[in-house]
């Protein structure tokens, strides 16, 4: 599932800070690590993150791998204020 969101500016306003952004949650069922579900929001170059997962073994491995996919990130260009399990 993808959400848009466009903060409308109304005319007569100051300067108003960009608040166009957009949602995207990601259902998983992994043959290996059982359900998932990754919510994202994304603001131009800011990506923010939280994984729910069911199985604690799952929720392990993620974490260990959560720094290689925000290095991962970084190197394109991203900045990853927060991402959590």
């Amino acid at each position: 599932m993808i959400h848009f969101h466009e903060n409308k500016k109304k005319a007569g306003d100051r300067k108003e800070k960009d608040e166009d952004f957009f949602r995207i949650s990601f259902l998983l069922e992994m043959s290996n690590l059982g359900p998932l579900r990754a919510d994202l929001v994304v603001r131009q170059k800011q990506i923010n993150g939280r994984f729910l997962i069911v199985e604690e073994r799952a929720k392990n491995i993620i974490e260990k791998q959560l720094p290689y996919l925000i290095k991962t990130l970084e190197k394109k260009g991203f900045v990853i204020p927060h991402f959590e399990c």
